[in-house]
């Protein structure tokens, strides 16, 4: 398939809203906790980040040392678009960032429940009666008396 550096651009302009817009939808997912189709959405990641790996492949390979002011000068490509490509990689850089935040804040609150649900898993030493140091079970949200 023959294909132009326009229509390359067109694509990844293409590709990168529909990221950005899955981006958001990630988000959502994430802070809905709805785990299932967090799959769904990773997966739907995948194949746009490699559908822009491979035209980022074939636009290097026309383009091969050609700056962005050169594509611009000859007309390969408007300014308008390479802003638009800016603005949308800033987007969705800065969109999985918070998603990895909240991913992370996610995995640590589980870590935090796992830790207060696991009796006796973790050991303390502290000192016993006698003032003798000793191994004391430590204390979880079942071996707590109230």
């Amino acid at each position: 398939m023959n294909i132009t550096l326009n229509e390359i651009y067109n694509y990844l302009l293409e590709t990168f809203r529909e990221l950005d817009s899955l981006l958001d939808k990630e988000k959502e997912v994430l802070m809905e906790n709805k785990g299932g189709e967090l799959l769904k959405v990773v997966e739907e990641k995948k194949v746009l980040v490699r559908k822009i790996s491979l035209l980022e492949e074939k636009r290097i390979s026309l383009t091969k040392e050609m700056t962005i002011s050169d594509l611009v000068l000859a007309g390969f490509v408007t300014e308008e678009d390479i802003n638009s490509l800016k603005n949308l990689a800033k987007s969705i850089e800065y969109k999985n960032e918070t998603n990895k935040m909240l991913t992370n804040q996610s995995l640590h609150f589980i870590k935090a429940i796992k830790f207060a649900l696991t009796p006796n898993q973790n050991r303390v030493t502290t000192y016993g009666n006698q003032g003798i140091i000793g191994e004391k079970a430590a204390d979880s949200i079942f071996s707590t008396k109230l």
